[in-house]
């Protein structure tokens, strides 16, 4: 079934026919707490409120329910592609299943910052992006076109770097805890999960997308480009083996070398990153 925006058993009506109020927030034992004393008190009501409202909605919006799906289904298979790991890489080229790996892995998580946390932000302040073409946020024209603003996505993730534990979190929204208060909460003003996983997910991103592609060509570095320009002058496009002097045997070694140190250097990096990646991989939905 469609996930709702709007659930009857949450309205008015139904806090009329179940005769509590429920919470617009809760923690999972206050939840429990609100649930059992509504039933306990009124459970033929409670009933009424939160099973058959939930039914006769399921019942009404039932066409709609199936249009959802059938929307979603195109949008997952052929716009979003969900079903597919996007590499990036050019077409038509060979590309070893190392690099298809990494690239592949990385650009899950640029897609993810780029079109899913954008989502997010635009969902959470969408009178603020009012200037956005209709056909990228309404249904059903927003299932036929890729949601890609990478701006909002930093955005969103620079407000869950800021997420800690607080009056809201623990179902005191209205409250300022004192200092007496906040000592029966042990994770108070401790930053959540959600946090952590934000901030280390906007390092691997700018890595990837700013830090990674500036990174200078192994072989210039390392001094192999000036040894074959230099080699290219002195005896042309071909040089035999043992023609080189015994200088510039030590010059290709140097070079050599410390181009594939480089080169290392520049792997294991990448082998980190992925790591890095690969630990937060459960942190990756909306």
């Amino acid at each position: 079934m469609k996930q709702r925006i709007r659930y009857w058993s949450c309205s008015r009506l139904a806090d009329w026919m179940r005769g509590t109020t429920k919470p617009h927030s809760e923690t999972a034992g206050g939840w429990r707490d609100w649930k059992e004393d509504a039933k306990a008190r009124k459970p033929l009501r409670f009933w009424l409120a939160e099973e058959f409202l939930d039914k006769a909605q399921d019942f009404v919006n039932w066409p709609m329910d199936r249009l959802h799906n059938l929307t979603y289904w195109i949008n997952n298979r052929f716009v979003e592609q969900t079903h597919v790991c996007r590499t990036g890489l050019k077409k038509g080229e060979w590309h070893e299943t190392g690099e298809r790996m990494l690239h592949g892995l990385f650009n899950e998580l640029v897609w993810f910052v780029r079109e899913q946390k954008s989502w997010m932000e635009y969902i959470s302040h969408s009178d603020k992006y009012r200037h956005l073409p209709f056909w990228k946020t309404t249904w059903p024209f927003r299932h036929f076109t890729h949601f890609n603003y990478p701006e909002l996505g930093l955005v969103y993730l620079e407000w869950e770097k800021g997420l800690a534990y607080n009056e809201s979190w623990y179902g005191y929204p209205d409250r300022v805890f004192t200092d007496a208060e906040k000592a029966n909460y042990p994770d108070y003003g401790q930053l959540m999960p959600q946090a952590k996983n934000a901030t280390e997910i906007g390092e691997l991103y700018d890595w990837w997308v700013n830090v990674r592609p500036k990174r200078p060509d192994p072989m210039d570095v390392g001094g192999w480009s000036a040894y074959c320009d230099y080699m290219r002058v002195r005896y042309g496009d071909e040089v035999l083996h043992e023609e080189r002097t015994d200088e510039e045997r030590a010059m290709s070694k140097q070079a050599l070398d410390k181009t594939h140190e480089i080169e290392q250097a520049y792997d294991d990096e990448d082998t980190v990153m992925m790591k890095r990646l690969i630990e937060i991989r459960s942190s990756f939905w909306t």
